[in-house]
């Protein structure tokens, strides 16, 4: 659920909001071993900071025009490095510098910065989600790769790699079942016997078509064109001819229908036996007037 929505409760922890961290930028290959290999490490202790002499001479040129006299690195753990050792024991994969140059810088530009965590609540819960404030930033710091030869061949290692196809081809020891294109199949073969033994279809008289086609008709409501061309025996074209001019499409079910002017349908059995049933009917209504009549002539 989103939090924008000011008609949601939130649940916020204010408990350290007062205390002070530090906001270190770092790589994305070294923030992926940490949150890879971070558990391994005994009480939570990922890597230390060491102190160490800025060098001098004419490398240090950056150094002495800064003015500070010692430099800074982070130390990965020695159990996330056997961890990393342990996954990767191919040669061809070049293992991660454990040496990083950490550079501090103060923040100056007034800017209040806060460090917050976001956790999903029990959904039972009438709270959606607690927000909690780690605290506020009071160092910048970013890590930095020692640009030596092992970084260097990770580097280019990673790039061999992103260059690499997705799909490579690969040789086969072992035979397997290859199912080779066909260029025709084995339906489409017998279709085209059975139209060579029919031979070729002869155009008939109109009349004798349309013979065929109302008696069609006669049994069936709605014939599709596919058996309007089996039952008829007629060349495509001249059959669609005729179905233009004396049926209907029905575009439902793929079929055609006669026209309404072109309809002899027979009427149903029900309908018969009351036009029978009103005959009779008529037949003694007949028969009571001639009653009636001679009565009244012998009085």
């Amino acid at each position: 659920m989103s939090t924008n929505d000011p008609s949601v409760p939130i649940d916020v922890d204010l408990t350290r909001s007062s205390s002070g961290v530090w906001l270190v930028k770092m790589p994305k290959y070294l923030s992926q071993i940490l949150n890879d290999y971070g558990d391994v490490a005994a009480n939570g202790e990922i890597g230390r900071l060491v102190k160490r002499p800025a060098p001098t001479g004419k490398g240090s040129t950056a150094a002495a025009a800064s003015g500070r006299t010692q430099d800074v690195f982070f130390c990965l753990n020695d159990q996330i490095m056997e961890k990393i050792k342990e996954k990767n024991k191919s040669q061809d994969d070049q293992l991660p510098p454990r040496e990083h140059r950490f550079c501090l810088s103060n923040i100056s530009d007034g800017v209040l910065r806060t460090v917050y965590t976001r956790t999903l609540n029990n959904p039972n819960s009438p709270m959606s989600e607690q927000i909690a404030i780690v605290g506020k930033v009071m160092q910048r710091a970013e890590v930095r790769p020692v640009e030596n030869e092992q970084y260097m061949s990770m580097k280019r290692k990673q790039f061999e790699t992103s260059q690499e196809p997705a799909r490579k081809a690969q040789m086969i020891t072992k035979k397997t079942n290859i199912y080779a294109p066909k260029r025709d199949h084995e339906e489409n073969k017998q279709r085209e016997r059975m139209k060579k033994a029919m031979g070729k279809r002869v155009r008939s008289s109109e009349e004798s078509v349309l013979n065929r086609i109302f008696d069609a008709f006669s049994k069936n409501q709605y014939i599709s064109m596919s058996a309007l061309e089996t039952i008829t025996q007629q060349p495509k074209n001249f059959l669609q001819q005729l179905v233009k001019k004396y049926c209907n499409y029905n575009s439902a079910g793929h079929t055609y229908e006669l026209k309404s002017q072109f309809r002899h349908y027979s009427a149903p059995k029900e309908d018969k036996d009351d036009d029978i049933e009103d005959d009779d009917d008529d037949d003694d209504d007949d028969d009571d007037d001639d009653n009636n009549n001679n009565n009244m002539d012998k009085t």
